[in-house]
């Protein structure tokens, strides 16, 4: 499956770019997961993508959000699980960094701000994150 398309806008510093590279991951948070009291909670993939000069554009998505596409190297998703027995919110960061000069990480990470263990929601949620690379035509 190719994440490039076929006719693109993309505004940057140069009149114009070029394709570099795509590629796509996905990142599973496990439904029911138990994270003990102040503690992260983080699963992560690493994703070779373009060259060291490319310029990214970064699409993330959801299982639990339907067919939602956001256009972030960063995306936050509010939960409801449990702590000591009643309902706790919590946010599932999906987070994209540059890890290399041709590689990223895609991360969820979920930190319990609580002081015992909190359940996470029932149901696993998969994050794809799909990247493109663009370069200038002088390069």
């Amino acid at each position: 499956m190719s994440s490039k398309p076929e006719k693109f806008i993309y505004s940057s510093d140069f009149a114009t770019l070029k394709n570099d590279d795509d590629g796509f991951t996905t990142v599973t948070v496990v439904g029911s997961a138990v994270i003990a009291g102040g503690a992260v909670y983080t699963v992560s993939s690493d994703l070779t993508v373009g060259s060291q000069l490319g310029e990214g554009r970064i699409r993330i998505s959801s299982s639990k959000i339907g067919s939602s596409t956001f256009y972030a190297g960063y995306l936050g998703v509010n939960r409801t699980g449990t702590e000591s027995g009643s309902p706790a919110p919590y946010t599932i960061y999906a987070i994209v960094s540059r890890i290399s000069a041709t590689q990223v990480r895609c991360l969820c990470m979920i930190g319990n701000p609580y002081a015992t263990a909190l359940t996470c929601a029932a149901g696993s949620e998969t994050f794809v994150f799909k990247i493109n690379t663009f370069i200038s035509p002088a390069t």
